[in-house]
């Protein structure tokens, strides 16, 4: 399978579970937060790319290759991070303000 489609079926399962748990938990959502996700997710699935396609051109350009693994890796972990905060947010409880008794 290349890097496209990989993509795109990750980007869209990402996508449809976002929205189908927002309805399940009744909370808003709207196309920023989607699109955001889905930007966030082809963020990730081209850093796995990058790092693998580091160890491809290993031989021949180190330094190019040690750097591409470098950025493959940090954008990785950076999109996951995000990836995870909007699912988190999903389940977090909005805090509700107590009245003084």
């Amino acid at each position: 399978m290349n890097e496209t489609r990989v993509t795109l079926i990750v980007a869209a399962i990402a996508v449809v579970s976002f929205a189908v748990m927002t309805t399940f938990k009744k909370k808003e959502s709207n196309l920023e937060e989607i699109v955001v996700l889905a930007m966030n997710v082809v963020g990730a699935v081209t850093g796995v790319y990058i790092f693998v396609g580091a160890f491809r051109g290993i031989e021949d350009l180190t330094q190019n290759s040690t750097w591409a693994g470098i950025t493959g890796i940090c954008m990785v972990i950076y999109f996951f991070g995000k990836i995870r905060m909007a699912f988190l947010r999903l389940f977090s409880e909005e805090a509700r303000p107590q009245n003084p008794t």
